[in-house]
């Protein structure tokens, strides 16, 4: 008997199944991606706000060893080091949180520059810095430019301890950001729309691709929601229409 004959012949895809497999594949990948993406989204901004959190008990543990004064948004070390150097306000933290440079490098942060102000001074370390301080130069914000032990910087006029702020827990200390260039900084000062929420360096969790400066395709600041630490220590998802610009200012 020849049992060639008897044998089933073999078959393989025709190039019709080969593209439905592949239209299939691609509806569900087209389908996933969101739900992906969006789950991304939400840990990345709960990890951003428990940073936040742990950056404001590091801001009440320097509170409570400087007689209840936070750090300067910028300024030299109260220890007397580097003396002729000013640094950024994650720096004076980093005693107060085990050395730990990456509480302050929010996730997601896309972008950022070498600093000097900005490292680690005993390792010289950079740090990314992924958060807005509501810092400033005049007398209604919650962190000085400079301690008033430095006047070569600042006059250090609204440099003032916790007690002096009538809301803490309606005061904004530190909000989610993006990073920007020398010529496009991050960090505020008191001028400008970014008290009112328009400003387009904050980072919005709204699934929404931006650009470095923080613009959608249109060139319009994104609707969306950003974690920000209060005065008190406590942290809350907000959005541009829920801040006011008094929760920028010092309560008199």
């Amino acid at each position: 008997m020849n049992l060639s004959i008897l044998q089933t012949p073999k078959r393989g895809f025709t190039l019709i199944e080969l593209l439905v497999v592949i239209a299939i594949v691609a509806v569900l990948a087209a389908i996933s991606f969101p739900a992906v993406t969006g789950m991304i989204e939400r840990g990345n901004r709960a990890k951003s706000s428990g940073n936040l959190r742990a950056i404001g008990a590091a801001l009440m543990a320097y509170a409570g060893e400087h007689g209840g004064y936070l750090p300067p948004a910028q300024g030299k070390l109260s220890n007397n080091t580097f003396r002729d150097r000013a640094f950024w306000w994650p720096v004076h933290l980093l005693p107060f949180n085990g050395g730990d440079i990456k509480m302050f490098d929010r996730p997601g942060l896309k972008k950022t520059w070498t600093d000097p102000k900005a490292v680690n001074p005993s390792t010289d370390e950079p740090i990314r810095i992924g958060y807005w301080i509501n810092g400033g130069a005049d007398d209604n914000v919650a962190f000085a430019h400079a301690a008033p032990f430095i006047p070569n910087i600042d006059s250090g006029k609204n440099y003032r301890p916790l007690v002096g702020f009538s809301r803490p827990a309606r005061t904004v200390a530190l909000i989610d950001g993006i990073a920007g260039s020398e010529a496009n900084l991050w960090n505020p000062d008191s001028r400008g729309t970014w008290r009112s929420g328009s400003n387009s360096k904050y980072h919005r969790w709204s699934g929404e691709k931006v650009n470095d400066n923080g613009l959608d395709s249109q060139g319009r600041v994104p609707d969306g929601s950003f974690n920000v630490l209060w005065l008190d220590g406590h942290v809350s998802l907000e959005t541009s229409s829920s801040l006011r610009t008094q929760d920028f200012l010092r309560q008199k």
